[in-house]
């Protein structure tokens, strides 16, 4: 969604983009849905630019997809 749509991408970036998806991701770890969804926009995100690759590294963001995936 966010990649197709600049004005998604923004809205994403104004309520804490990376943060905010790890967040949701962390508080619903059983959810697939929300797990899948999560995953996805953090892809979409670091394709984005390099300050969210950043984030998504200090976020440890690799470990928690890996634990979705389990």
């Amino acid at each position: 969604v966010a990649c197709d749509n600049p004005e998604m991408r923004v809205r994403i970036g104004e309520i804490g983009g990376v943060e905010a998806i790890i967040q949701v991701m962390r508080s619903n770890p059983q959810a697939a849905n929300i797990q899948a969804f999560g995953t996805s926009a953090l892809q979409s995100l670091a394709v984005q630019n390099v300050d969210n690759v950043r984030r998504c590294h200090k976020y440890k963001v690799v470990d928690l997809v890996a634990s979705a995936m389990e």
